[in-house]
Formats: C-alpha cells, structure tokens, sequence
C-alpha cells in the first residue's frame, strides 16, 4: 500500500439549513513513499595492545599445598571461635552465680502468689472485672518483658508471642482480656466468680511455660 485513501467524514452544523445540517467534508489522500534506509559507515577496529599472554588460557592442575590447608584451618577455627566462646562464657556464668536459675523460678513464684491474691480478693473491689486483669497484667509484666504500651488483648498477646511464648498460650492470653473487656462494658460479660477462677487458671498454666 502506497497511499493513504479519501476519507469522507459526514458532520453536524446546526447553523445550516434544513436538511443541510449534516455537510460533508473530505481528507485529500497522502501518497507514501518508502525510502532505502541510509547507509552508516562501519566504525574502525579499535586494535588491540594488551600482551599477548594476557588473551590465553592455561589450565594447570590444582593440588592442595600445605598452606591453602593451613589457611582451611585457620577459617574453621575462626568460624567455631564464636559458638565455643558463647558456651564457655554460660558455664563461668552458671558457676559464678550457682543460684541464679533458682532466683528467677523464685520471682517468678513471687509474682503468681501475688497475682493470686489480689485475684481472691477482686470481688471486694468496687469493679471486680477490671481488679481481676490488672491483677493479670500486673503479673504478665512481672512475667515476661512486656512493654508499658501492651495494653489492649492482641498488643498484649504479640509481645508475649515476640518473646517466646507459644501461639495457644498466647491466644489463651487474649481472650481472658477479651473476656474481662466483656465483663467491663457489657451486660451479658462474665461474673468476677467466673473471671477469677479462669484467671488463676491462666496464671497456673503460664508458670508451667
């Protein structure tokens, strides 16, 4: 195809006559012409100066000497320094303070009989539900590193998860908090007998993670 055709294009005038109002106009046709591609001029071999020892490959047999062995060696030792250091370093603790593992469980027992207590005696509160999970929380910081902003049941149960404590307890976290918002700010939530019960249970089942 050489050309481009006559275009008819038919459009609206309503400024025209009656049964004048829609003229017809036409696109002249364009010729095409197709024209050999120029000609570009090959650019000129840039020449080569590099010696000519530096363009040829001569494999040579590859033997393990003492000194690659030597070094192998020196790698693995630096790559087990680590690990071996660490361990070290447990044991000294563990003999210097023989009875830090024992302390620990300690203010860990510490804090469940405290938790405990104020949970027994939350229905003397005058709002037992919200005595009841401030006992719980108070205990899950004692507990665990939990940051001051944890404060809603998912936020409390992600930071629980974030330090190692596994999915179904930390699902069983959540909705005893749900539990006690229900009991706060709805008619239908738990009685404090109920929450207290289900929240020394927590606490029970938390000291034996």
């Amino acid at each position: 195809m050489d050309r481009l055709p006559t275009l008819a294009f038919h459009y609206y005038n309503p400024a025209a006559a009656t049964g004048k109002q829609f003229p017809l106009t036409t696109a002249k046709e364009v010729r095409i012409t197709v024209a050999a591609p120029r000609q570009k001029a090959e650019p000129a071999a840039i020449p080569l100066t590099e010696p000519e020892w530096l363009m040829s490959y001569a494999p040579r047999p590859v033997s393990l000497s003492r000194s690659m062995i030597a070094a192998e060696w020196v790698w693995l030792a630096l790559a087990l320094a680590g690990p071996i250091a660490a361990l070290a370093w447990y044991f000294a603790w563990r003999r210097i303070y023989p009875d830090a593992a024992r302390l620990a469980q300690m203010r860990r027992t510490r804090a469940a009989r405290r938790a405990n207590n104020l949970i027994r005696r939350a229905h003397r509160a005058p709002d037992p539900p919200t005595a009841v999970a401030a006992a719980v929380l108070g205990y899950l910081r004692a507990r665990f590193p939990l940051p001051p902003a944890a404060v809603t049941p998912g936020e409390i149960g992600s930071e629980l998860g974030e330090v190692g404590l596994p999915r179904a307890d930390c699902l069983a976290v959540e909705d005893f908090f749900r539990a006690t918002d229900a009991a706060r700010f709805t008619a239908m939530g738990d009685n404090a007998a109920s929450l207290s019960h289900d929240a020394i249970a927590l606490v029970a089942r938390l000291e034996a993670v």
